[in-house]
Order: structure tokens, then C-alpha cells, then sequence
């Protein structure tokens, strides 16, 4: 491995710099000052992940580079179905229902020894600036009242986390893994969608059009996959928590937006009644779930 010297930068976001590392993997390399407890973290999610047989990458090490924490792991090579889209926007028709298809083979895995996702939704809901107290409570009481779980779920699904190689789909960044209520998954995925626009790109009526049908289609599927444990009243239980917890993460255009729902939904005291009896939920074991595996930390 130390013969192996870091190549061209390939790819870069706000935690770290991708390069290539030999030619079939990359160096995923953080930003300086990143702990290397939270790479090793990745690092584990992503082998989790890996091991329970999901399109997912390989990873192969935990390194320091050039006093940088990194992770080397297996390249894939394609394009993002983000990118896609983008090129050929009526390409949604297809790529969504899959999305939706590669979201509910995600939640088949019971997993245990992983973050939690309602600690982490809390902790995201008490950090939202742009919320006013009021509205955190409000979020975090119906947050409360939704069920736990111990379901493998992704963190951050969307369509730029979605790789279409020659190989097929393959799903990347499990940073934001965690265990807990697939429903809540796809809720914030659904934000993501919805509201979720880079920064700097132009916000108008086509894009917004686009994004809200993708949604629908991607919803859509998973839910005709999902039918025996999962349902659009069920899901439109998490909306509130969802949007309260992704709210920090977006651009102020997509925040205005996001904060005029959440007025819509308290104006309308949308309550979790689903669930009043439900319990918890556990290992998924109905219609096309019942094969679920059990993944140990």
C-alpha cells in the first residue's frame, strides 16, 4: 500500500477530497482537522453496509496521508443518477421508481451496535437556527411519538448518492448510517428531493416541478414494495420531524420553503395517530420484508 502514491483529485466535498489510488480504488482524504475517530466510523459503516450484500463499495484501509485522515476503498466508476437526470431530465420516469427499488432493499436489513437515527434527528432539530424554539418543541414531541427501530438506514439518499455503472447501481456515502425507522429514511430522503438543491445552483419553476414528480414516483414504488408494513399515512407521520431535522443542511431559498410547509403542517396539527398503538418497530417481517437479515455490528 505505502508504494502506492496519491493520484489526481476525482471528486471533493465539504468533509474531504477524493483521489485516485491506483487503478481500481480512490483515497476518500478529510479535510485537516477532521478526527479520525469519525473516519473510522465511515469506515465501519460503509463494511457494514458492504457485508449484507447491498450495491455498496468495499473498503480496504484507514490511512493517514499527509497528516490527513483517509479511507482507501474500491473505485466506481459511472455516473451519479443525479447527473443524469440533470442531462436528461425525463429520465426521472425510470431512475425514480429505481431509486425507490435500491431504497427498499436498504431497509430488508436489521442491523444492531450502529448510530442511532432518532438521536441524531433530535440533535439535528436542536440545531436548526432557523427554527424558532417553538417549533423545535413542536418537532420534537412528534418525534417522540413515532416509533424506533433497528433497520439499516442510509442517512442520506438521493439521487447524487446513486452511482449507475456498468455493473449496475451502486449506493455510496454511508457516512450518516445509522439504525432506526425506515420510514423516517425515506421522509428525509423525500426532503432531500424536494428541497435539497446545491448551493449556488438556480432555483425555478421547472426544477421544482421535476424534483416534487421525482419524489412521487420514487415514494410511489417503495410503497408498492413496501404495502404489508408501510403506507403514505404512516410516512406522512415523519414529515414534521423530517424537515425540522434537514432544515440546517439546506440553502436559504429551499429553507423558506421548507419553513412554509412546517407552518402548514402545525396549522393543521398533523398528528402521528397511526402509531398510537403500533409500538416499536422491529425487524421488518411482512410481505416482501420477510426475508429480512440480521446484521451484528
Amino acid at each position: 500500500m505505502n508504494a502506492i502514491k496519491k493520484g489526481p483529485r476525482i471528486g471533493q466535498g465539504k468533509p474531504a477530497e477524493v483521489f485516485a489510488w491506483g487503478d481500481s480504488q480512490v483515497l476518500k482524504l478529510y479535510r485537516e482537522g477532521w478526527p479520525r475517530a469519525k473516519v473510522e466510523q465511515e469506515a465501519r459503516l460503509i463494511q457494514v453496509a458492504h457485508n449484507t450484500g447491498l450495491p455498496v463499495y468495499n473498503v480496504m484501509d484507514v490511512v493517514e496521508v499527509e497528516g490527513r485522515p483517509g479511507i482507501i476503498m474500491e473505485r466506481v466508476r459511472g455516473t451519479s443518477m443525479q447527473k443524469i437526470i440533470e442531462a436528461s431530465p425525463m429520465k426521472f420516469v425510470t431512475l425514480a421508481p429505481l431509486l425507490g427499488e435500491l431504497h427498499a432493499q436498504v431497509h430488508v436489513i436489521s442491523v444492531s451496535g450502529l448510530p442511532s437515527q432518532r438521536q441524531r434527528m433530535e440533535r439535528q432539530i436542536r440545531a436548526a437556527q432557523v427554527l424558532s424554539e417553538d417549533v423545535k418543541q413542536k418537532a420534537l414531541h412528534a418525534l417522540a411519538r413515532l416509533p424506533e427501530g433497528d433497520i439499516l438506514c442510509h442517512g442520506d439518499f438521493h439521487p447524487d448518492n446513486i452511482m449507475m455503472t456498468a455493473k449496475g447501481p451502486i449506493i455510496i456515502d454511508w457516512c450518516m448510517a445509522s439504525q432506526g425507522n425506515p420510514l423516517a429514511d425515506v421522509a428525509d430522503a423525500k426532503v432531500l428531493i424536494q428541497y435539497g438543491v446545491p448551493e449556488g445552483k438556480p432555483l425555478n419553476r421547472f426544477m421544482q416541478w421535476g424534483r416534487r414528480w421525482f419524489q412521487r414516483f420514487y415514494v410511489r414504488r417503495y410503497l408498492q414494495l413496501t404495502a404489508r408494513s408501510a403506507s403514505r399515512q404512516k410516512l406522512a407521520a415523519w414529515e414534521l420531524p423530517a424537515l425540522a431535522a434537514k432544515i440546517g443542511d439546506c440553502v436559504p431559498q429551499e429553507q423558506a420553503l421548507m419553513l412554509a410547509r412546517i407552518e402548514q403542517l402545525l396549522s393543521h396539527s398533523v398528528e402521528p395517530e397511526f402509531f398510537a398503538a403500533s409500538g416499536n418497530v422491529r425487524r421488518r417481517n411482512e410481505g416482501s420484508h420477510a426475508s429480512s437479515k440480521t446484521v451484528p455490528s
